[in-house]
């Protein structure tokens, strides 16, 4: 996990995420990086499971009877912070993600606005001057050009929003969750 962290740092320090607002993966060619952070903490969580469950004794329910307390053993604690430090990576991690992107998504606004800003000043030339049939026809190119360059303003923008969705949450809550219940299972069961 910790791992991960200085890999996203490296990545926002040296580079520059380019945002293609065409890719058909509705998060800007993006969903490769998004399904590799996913990846590596679900990974982390489901390893921890895993050593929780090791780390239960098959005895442990017969113990719950007389002391509840002898289920956590300092390796459960130990695993626990480790749980907590890996949701703290992983916000990490998300923050300089969405910053990176954030990045990127800039980079796109400002290249948007210097053609929008550029065809704007065209049609306000166009108007200024006498009309005719070549400058209505110019007028309504530009126009044209306008409402292109605002609806890929309004991609770039929601590819900046919906860098984890709802299924993405799912994914990150189940495998947290998972963990957890089962360090708690033991004492459910009782």
């Amino acid at each position: 996990m910790i791992e991960l962290v200085f890999i996203v740092n490296e990545l926002k320090e040296r580079y520059l995420i380019s945002i293609n607002v065409f890719d058909i993966d509705e998060v800007g060619g993006l969903k490769s990086l998004k399904y590799f952070i996913l990846l590596i903490v679900s990974s982390y969580f489901i390893i921890l499971t895993l050593a929780i469950i090791a780390d239960i004794s098959p005895n442990a329910a017969i113990f719950i009877y007389t002391s509840p307390s002898s289920i956590i053993t300092f390796d459960i604690i130990m695993l626990s912070l480790m749980l907590l430090a890996g949701v703290i990576l992983f916000i990490i991690t998300y923050q300089t993600i969405k910053n990176l992107i954030g990045k990127g998504v800039k980079l796109e606004l400002k290249k948007i606005n210097e053609k929008y800003k550029e065809t704007y000043d065209q049609i306000f030339e166009i108007g200024s001057t006498k009309k005719d049939n070549d400058n209505e026809k110019e007028l309504n190119e530009s126009k044209i050009i306008l409402d292109i360059l605002e609806r890929e303003e309004n991609k770039i923008k929601d590819i900046y929003h919906n860098l984890f969705g709802f299924k993405e949450v799912a994914t990150f809550i189940t495998t947290f969750l998972l963990p957890i219940v089962t360090t708690l299972l033991p004492l459910i069961i009782k």
